[in-house]
């Protein structure tokens, strides 16, 4: 009797996701974060350093769910292929966020003039000595248009989703930068959106930290310990036509509570 050997090929797409912690630049901590696409049953194959693979799935564009119990949820649109490459997708602290000791901390409660919690504001902490400084740019010009910029004289790691605040020599010519990736050449890095306008060698790239109110209306803005004891911020509430605007005098590893903030 002849036998005969039946082999089934899988031609399908794969999708690969890796989640960064955006205040450690690392994996994120813990087991309760988990990762979903609509519309497909797959579960992802969960491996280190925050990478979720789904294999075998079809070619398209999905909805990619991420949830977490000391996260901000994240629901992006997301293309699978066979090229094998990753999207990296930062995750945000929630207030519960188990932040180690001696970190700086911002945090607040907000509330409505019916004394009622604001849900998903905008919170933007930047921080403005050139003490603060994480990098300066390093090439002779970044011209406007350029999704790539080249830097050195780093102070800390740059990892993908940080902001920045562009700045250049006396102020001149500000404008703010989200890291996409860093790319395969040593200091460079991809941003998310081009430049709006041109800087020069030397400009600085000085740390801006971005989150939102969860549901309760509360509020933590957590600085990664650096090399200056004492430092201002600019901290800015942003809850559509209302806002709150202040500057804040903050020193490392301690805590800074305001108290209930309404607008």
């Amino acid at each position: 009797m002849e036998l005969q050997r039946i082999v089934k090929i899988r031609s399908g797409f794969s999708l690969a996701v890796r989640l960064i912690d955006s205040f450690t630049g690392g994996a994120p901590l813990g087991g309760g974060t988990e990762v979903a696409l609509m519309g497909t049953l797959r579960k992802p194959v969960r491996k280190e350093g925050g990478l979720f693979v789904f294999t075998d799935i079809a070619e398209g564009d999905y909805t990619l769910l991420v949830t977490s119990d000391i996260y901000f949820g994240v629901t992006v649109q997301i293309s699978s292929g066979s090229s094998g490459s990753i999207h990296i997708l930062p995750l945000k602290p929630l207030p519960q966020y188990p932040f180690p000791s001696g970190v700086t901390l911002i945090r607040a409660c907000l509330r409505d003039e019916l004394n009622r919690p604001l849900a998903g504001v905008q919170v933007t902490a930047s921080l403005l000595s050139e003490d603060c400084c994480r990098a300066r740019l390093a090439e002779e010009a970044a011209d406007k248009g350029k999704d790539e910029i080249a830097v050195g004289n780093l102070s800390a790691p740059i990892h993908p989703g940080d902001i920045f605040l562009l700045q250049g020599v006396n102020a001149k010519g500000t404008e703010l930068c989200e890291i996409a990736s860093e790319l395969k050449t040593q200091g460079r890095f991809k941003l998310v959106t081009p430049l709006g306008s041109s800087h020069k060698r030397g400009a600085m790239l000085l740390p801006v930290f971005r989150t939102r109110s969860d549901e309760r209306g509360e509020v933590a803005v957590a600085f990664p310990s650096g090399r200056v004891k004492a430092f201002e911020a600019e901290l800015r509430i942003e809850a559509g036509k209302r806002h709150d605007v202040r500057k804040l005098q903050l020193l490392e590893g301690t805590e800074l509570n305001l108290g209930t903030l309404r607008l």
